[in-house]
């Protein structure tokens, strides 16, 4: 969730994104955070790659900021 909503760049959220496909080294991490209900995966489409898009819930975004200071 860090890498997706860059959370340690000097602009607050300054995205939230995180594209990945079956195989890759974080989907298993990745679809657990979604079944938690800290991201929420979309479809891929052609600027995907075909690949899903993962984005940080509100609820991810508050593990986030529980975790500490960060996306300043």
């Amino acid at each position: 969730m860090e890498h997706a909503t860059a959370w340690h760049h000097k602009q607050r959220l300054y995205r939230n994104h995180f594209v990945a496909g079956p195989g890759h080294d974080r989907w298993d991490a990745l679809k657990a955070l979604c079944d938690r209900g800290l991201m929420r995966q979309s479809q891929g489409s052609e600027l995907s790659g075909g690949d899903s898009v993962f984005v940080v819930t509100e609820e991810g975004l508050a593990a986030l900021l529980s975790k500490g200071e960060g996306g300043r």
